[in-house]
């Protein structure tokens, strides 16, 4: 959880600041955060969020087609949207790390509650203590826990209790029992790594060597090469620990795995964890609660990441369940949702691309439970699919699939209608289902008159993320083990026994070992996360892939479908490249670290720099891009490339030293090491004994490549205007966006109307030409039940989020104020007067161009000026670190040239990734992004 600590400047302005408005302009960030609750629905109101606009869009459903009545601003990257009754909803914010209350009726924010990181749903339950009242029970899925809150009044938090799973995530509500049911979603799958020391143990099965491969590797391949490694293994369900060949390895795990997939949380007087369900599959999406008779219905993917070999998973290493739980304490029982593409023996049939994908659902995520069709039917939707599943709750079978368009997050009923209602992610739309006959052709979208932020090449290129249609039989995508941009949780040994030949790296791509050899035995190797993925160099824990295309085989190989074409893997691509991580939750807001682990982490990074750790990871992203030959150390003989250190708090929660644990894996390449801790005090790395701590603390304070203010929010009304907790995150906000860390918008009720402003300097600028305030001023106009949310935004989508929606040059509500739209940049009307750049687009200054673009050894970047000015064009990491200043002058009007050759001020040559080319006159500022790659 994100800490604060108050810089306390002073930010109580009295004076009305006449600076002229600026335009900070960029490409809104993608985090591929995942919905988890996006749709949902209450007599004749609907409310769907808009998660590309950070909106809630609320829908009139009496005539049975949506009709949008408004739009609400929340935090960063709602993924669940619940009604607590027709005029109020809750909102968690996965990026802002909060919850918005808001009004569906005025159209804006009550209240914005602090939760912990990253929560993930709510569920709304009655107040067991005070009749007629509610708790809201909230998933921290960062935190492995839950927080349950008072619903209305003072909306104080009550309870939070600790579960014993991974990221938990989906709720459902079993008002019979007063129970709320937890889908852990990273469940795992029952299995863990044996260490390369245990294979080599004389007493193991093997005698102290790797297993005889079934199917073999061809004995034409030196040996020598054979990665020396260790062993996924499954517990079955006598409680052994067997590998793919049937090896038992149970005397060696010494440790145990919690598997609780389903989490039952009692609701009473004192809450508590009161049973917990195992073996529902290693990714959990959904699930609903039948009140006929209390079974759970669990929607989940389960991987068969226990089974070796590429060649011998192709087509089948994964299969989407829609698992039945009897009673909600019974055994669990496994229904495929694919059931077409199987045999009476329960094997997939690999195969080319053809009818059997058009029928399958790939990714499923959402099942509800429903009579509209006339029958209590389960209705399961799904990501990559094109079907929506319609299953028999008693037998479990599905008797009809329901053609829809790919890219569904959320699936709700409409009784009045008759219809069901999905939302699609890919077209940010409302697409009405027939629950008999499958779509009915009408589609709505989301946003007011359709405008969507998206950028296009994450329009393009997100489908082949998702997609099943490109997998043998529909059943899988990337995202089956890369889930929303990231990762499983587990190992996978996806070596492939068919190939006879030894890869090697291009000599300029490694230094200290030119001819290294790749065998195809890869033994086992964790999921990695796409986050950031271009920024680090070649790609796979081996280094042995170039770049994003040099996987396009796999659709072959492991899905057993078809690769994509050369314009469809650019656009892939183009679209992995987008996708950054979240801000790191230990960092304070003003960037500062934090003690964690009884470490101190500003000592720890002079460690880091002292004992050579910077050498071969290297800053921003913590490597060096290198592969090098582990051998002789603790890594094994495996040719590995120095990972980057971004991202390692998502793989805390397995000690193999301890009884049961959260994960069967932990870091580096194979999970081996279960601990930091453990990793650093490897004797190779000399880290003395007395400062490991502290390195296990800076490692866990790594920079992201977002600034850890970036999503948070804080929202006043007339009561709170003096509370100085408030004020002192306001002020912090403050500050960083002066640095040019981030931008700063505010949005609320301002004289009985809903403004947006956005922060420049020391004033906000309103969605009015000439509207700007101190937030002193802000917090001033609050009356009655009004209220104003001040939320940092990414660098350069300050316009965007606050002055003007659709960027087409003219403020929101001077587009309302002359009739205009202000989300239809094709619908622009003439201000009365033009004497503010802003008010003629063409006559702005800004950054015209920069080409090549992406580069990798000069760009140049063109910049025009609207008039003589001052100005000062700069380069800027993602965080918001200035790298460069390209020209620091006054220009003359027109058209300038500078050059930028991917070093910083120093003269050092930049990382590859991301950088922010900002133009700032004395009135304007104007931001284009450019991709630096090596």
């Amino acid at each position: 959880m994100k800490k604060h600590r108050p810089v306390r400047l002073a930010i109580l302005l009295s004076a009305l600041l006449s600076l002229a408005p600026r335009s900070s302009l960029a490409d809104p960030v993608q985090f591929e955060s995942h919905q988890t609750h996006p749709l949902d629905i209450l007599g004749d109101r609907l409310v769907a969020l808009n998660s590309a606009d950070n909106r809630v869009s609320v829908f009139d459903m009496s005539t049975g087609t949506p009709v949008l009545e408004r739009e609400i601003r929340v935090g960063l990257e709602p993924v669940s949207v619940r009604m607590l009754n027709s005029s109020v909803a809750w909102v968690a914010n996965h990026l802002s790390d909060d919850v918005s209350v808001i009004d569906l009726d005025l159209g804006t924010v009550l209240a914005t509650i602090p939760v912990g990181d990253e929560p993930a749903d709510i569920a709304f339950v009655d107040d067991p203590v005070v009749g007629g009242l509610h708790w809201a029970v909230v998933t921290i899925s960062r935190e492995d826990r839950v927080v349950i809150l008072e619903a209305e009044g003072a909306r104080n938090e009550l309870f939070s209790i600790d579960l014993n799973g991974a990221d938990p995530r989906a709720m459902a509500v079993d008002p019979n029992a007063g129970t709320v049911w937890i889908a852990v979603f990273e469940s795992g799958s029952n299995t863990t790594l044996v260490r390369r020391d245990m294979v080599a143990d004389i007493s193991g099965p093997y005698l102290g060597a790797l297993p005889p491969y079934s199917p073999s590797f061809s004995g034409s391949l030196p040996p020598a090469n054979q990665p020396d490694n260790g062993l996924i293994v499954k517990k079955n369900g006598t409680g052994q620990w067997l590998d793919d060949m049937g090896g038992d390895w149970s005397s060696f795990v010494t440790w145990d795995l919690y598997d609780q997939d389903i989490i039952r949380l009692n609701i009473s007087a004192s809450p508590n964890v009161a049973t917990a369900v195992t073996g529902v599959g290693t990714l959990i999406e959904d699930l609903v609660v039948n009140p006929a008779n209390g079974d759970i219905w669990v929607v989940n993917i389960d991987s068969f990441n226990d089974v070796y070999f590429e060649d011998v998973l192709q087509g089948d290493f994964a299969r989407n369940h829609l698992t039945q739980i009897p009673g909600g304490s019974g055994t669990p029982v496994d229904h495929l949702l694919n059931d077409h593409v199987v045999t009476s023996t329960q094997a997939t049939v690999p195969g080319p691309v053809g009818p059997l994908a058009d029928d399958s659902l790939c990714i499923p995520n959402e099942v509800i439970l429903s009579d509209i069709s006339g029958a209590t039917e389960l209705y399961v939707s799904s990501l990559g699919g094109e079907r929506i599943a319609v299953v028999n709750p008693a037998t479990g079978l599905v008797v009809r699939r329901l053609a829809c368009a790919e890219g569904a997050v959320g699936l709700v009923a409409h009784p009045g209608s008759g219809n069901l209602i999905m939302l699609n992610w890919f077209d940010n739309s409302l697409e009405l289902i027939d629950p008999n006959t499958g779509t009915t052709g009408t589609t709505v979208p989301v946003g007011l008159s359709g405008w969507d932020p998206t950028p296009p090449e994450v329009k393009d290129g997100r489908p082949f993320l998702y997609t099943g249609n490109r997998s043998g039989n529909g059943n899988m995508a990337c995202a089956t083990c890369h889930p929303y941009g990231h990762f499983d949780g587990v190992a996978w040994n996806l070596g492939n026994t068919n190939i006879a030949v030894l890869d090697t790296l291009p000599p300029e791509e490694n230094f200290f070992r030119p001819t290294m050899p790749f065998h195809p035995d890869k033994g086992p190797l964790m999921s990695q996360s796409l986050r950031g993925l271009l920024e680090v160099g070649r790609l796979h824990w081996r280094g042995d892939r170039a770049d994003v295309s040099a996987f396009n085989g796999a659709f072959g190989s492991l899905m057993g479908g078809i690769p994509l074409t050369p314009p469809e893997l650019q656009m892939f691509s183009d679209f992995v490249g987008t996708i950054k991580y979240p801000p790191n939750p230990v960092r304070s807001l003003d960037d500062s670290m934090n003690d964690t682990h009884s470490g101190n982490p500003n000592l720890g990074e002079t460690t880091y720099t002292f004992f050579a750790c910077i050498s071969c990871h290297k800053l921003p992203w913590g490597t060096d891009k290198v592969v090098v030959d582990t051998a002789p150390t603790a890594l094994g003989n495996q040719s590995i490339k120095n990972t980057q250190a971004r991202g390692l708090l998502d793989k805390e929660g397995f000690d193999d030293h301890f009884g049961s644990n959260k994960r069967g894996f932990g870091f580096t390449h194979d999970g081996e090491f279960t601990t930091l801790e453990e990793f650093v005090a490897e004797p190779g790395f000399f880290v003395p004994v007395d400062q490991q701590a502290n390195l296990v603390a800076f490692l866990l304070n790594f920079n992201s490549e977002t600034y850890p203010a970036v999503g948070a929010q804080v929202t006043f009304d007339v009561t709170s205007t003096g509370d100085q907790t408030k004020l002192d995150i306001l002020s912090d906000l403050i500050v960083a966006a002066n640095q040019s860390h981030m931008d700063l918008i505010a949005h609320g009720t301002i004289g009985a109307e809903l403004r947006g402003y956005n922060f420049i300097e020391v004033g906000f600028h309103g969605d009015r030409l000439g509207d700007i305030k101190t937030s002193t001023q802000l917090l001033s106009l609050l009356v009655g039940n009004a209220t104003i949310t001040f939320l940092a935004v990414p660098l350069g989508e300050g316009v965007r989020m606050g002055n003007d929606r659709d960027l087409d040059g003219v403020f929101d509500r001077d587009e309302i104020d002359l009739g205009g739209d202000p989300a239809d940049p094709n619908n622009t009307p003439t201000l009365p007067t033009a004497t503010d750049p802003f008010a003629n687009p063409a006559n702005v200054s800004r950054v015209t161009s920069i080409f090549p673009a992406p580069f990798n050894s000069t760009t140049t970047v063109q910049v025009y000026l609207s008039g003589s000015d001052r100005a000062r064009v700069d380069v800027f990491d993602v965080r918001g670190r200035r790298v460069r200043v390209l020209a620091d002058e006054t220009l003359s009007p027109g058209v300038h040239s500078f050059t930028w050759d991917g070093r910083d001020q120093s003269g050092a040559v930049a990382a590859a990734g991301t950088y922010l080319v900002k133009l700032a006159t004395t009135d304007s500022e104007h931001v284009r992004k450019v991709a630096y790659v090596k």
